[in-house]
């Protein structure tokens, strides 16, 4: 290396950074997985949301790590406190120095007010009701020190986390941004329901005329599609018969001034699917997919379904999907 002019070494540099070497073997990480971190927040947190992404194996400084990480937002949580970060590595709790770990750090860096939470200069721990958790994989985990409290700031790290927490926001917006719509046009149709007779009963008085039907003013007044899901858990039998039960139902309502037809595709588990309705709908690997229509305006159509066997919050959110229907959406995506 002593003969080597200044000229040789960066050529050398810039030679080794182009190489593609091999990647290590990913077999030997021990991630949570998805199913246990969804469990584990919603037993110890009562919220309405829950998400959790677990990334590809990625490597630094020749160790494959990976990063899992889990959000929960809504229910009991405290509207104006900092959420509550929790920390893991190798599935250790770390409890300590979470000022100097990366983990906080990738949380500072994100902007996570077009996520839905609130933060003041756009850095820093976001304030909201949520709970963040991340979890690091490692062969070799780089603490900052002998104690093992907080994990060093590495690029590759710092950049897989953020990743992973970006891809939850978007999924906590989603929520969030879906919840106040329904709110909305939920609020305004109550309104609706409840000006409007007086308001055609003493017109029709005033002007010696039969009242007029209301429907197609309704339709007229709000010109949505809306969405709406629930989900109900249910334990049938006792001991050893005892069978669990997920009935997870669907509402589409039209509220445009026009018959339509279209397709709802819904995302479902990897479990037993049965009691599907209406009986018109194609089953694929892990979506249904329904021929809906023609609905009526002012009239609503009901989907459903039920899964076997699956525990309490293992599916607790409906993803809902639509196909050829013009107009404004709400509870639902395109696809």
């Amino acid at each position: 290396p002593k003969y080597l002019s200044l000229e040789d070494t960066q050529t050398l540099f810039d030679v080794i950074q182009s190489m593609k070497f091999m990647s290590p073997p990913t077999d030997c990480l021990s991630p949570i997985g998805d199913l246990l971190i969804r469990k584990g927040l919603r037993k110890e947190i009562d919220s309405k949301f829950a998400y959790t992404v677990t990334r590809d194996p990625s490597v630094f400084r020749g160790t494959p790590f990976q990063i899992e990480a889990g959000i929960v937002y809504g229910g009991d949580l405290p509207q104006g406190e900092p959420v509550k970060v929790l920390r893991y590595a190798n599935r250790v709790p770390l409890l300590y120095q979470q000022g100097g770990c990366a983990i906080t750090h990738a949380i500072e860096r994100i902007n996570w007010r077009p996520y839905g939470l609130e933060q003041r200069g756009g850095k820093g721990i976001p304030v909201g009701p949520a709970v963040i958790l991340v979890h690091i994989a490692s062969t070799n985990v780089p603490f900052t020190s002998e104690s093992k409290e907080a994990v060093a700031d590495v690029d590759e790290i710092l950049d897989e986390v953020g990743r992973a927490l970006m891809d939850c926001g978007r999924r906590m917006r989603s929520h969030i941004n879906k919840k106040k719509k329904l709110k909305k046009v939920s609020e305004k149709y109550d309104i609706i329901k409840e000006i409007l007779p007086d308001i055609a009963r003493k017109s029709a008085s005033i002007l010696g005329r039969d009242e007029p039907p209301l429907d197609p003013i309704i339709t007229k007044i709000m010109n949505v599609h809306v969405f709406d899901s629930g989900i109900v858990f249910r334990e049938k039998g006792e001991g050893e018969s005892r069978e669990k039960v997920t009935e997870v139902t669907i509402k589409y309502q039209n509220y445009t001034q026009k018959e339509r037809t279209f397709r709802v595709h819904v995302k479902i588990p990897n479990a037993l699917i049965q009691g599907i309705y209406p009986e018109k709908y194609t089953l694929k690997k892990n979506i249904i997919e329904w021929e809906i229509g023609p609905v009526a305006p002012a009239r609503s159509q009901r989907m459903g379904f039920s899964v076997l066997g699956l525990d309490k919050d293992d599916y607790d959110e409906v993803e809902i999907y639509y196909s050829k229907l013009p107009g404004e959406v709400i509870g639902a995506d395109p696809l």
